[in-house]
């Protein structure tokens, strides 16, 4: 996914982007976001937040990073 390549080079705002395209284009990658930790970097951005949401209803992202449920 796009998304993780450029979080990890630190374009944030694009890397952003590209999770709201595919969310609006209901990419069956996106579920791929929990957990994986270049994306931990997003996870205090409140856009990051609507993804995740939208993708993992009433979860949070830190859970997804200590394995919690």
């Amino acid at each position: 996914m796009r998304a993780a390549a450029l979080s990890l080079t630190g374009d944030v705002e694009r890397a952003l982007d590209y999770l709201e395209q595919a969310l609006a284009d209901r990419d069956t990658m996106l579920p791929g976001i929990r957990g994986v930790p270049r994306f931990r970097a997003l996870y205090g951005d409140p856009r990051f937040g609507t993804v995740f949401q939208e993708v993992f209803p009433g979860r949070e992202p830190t859970a997804a990073v200590d394995g919690t449920r």
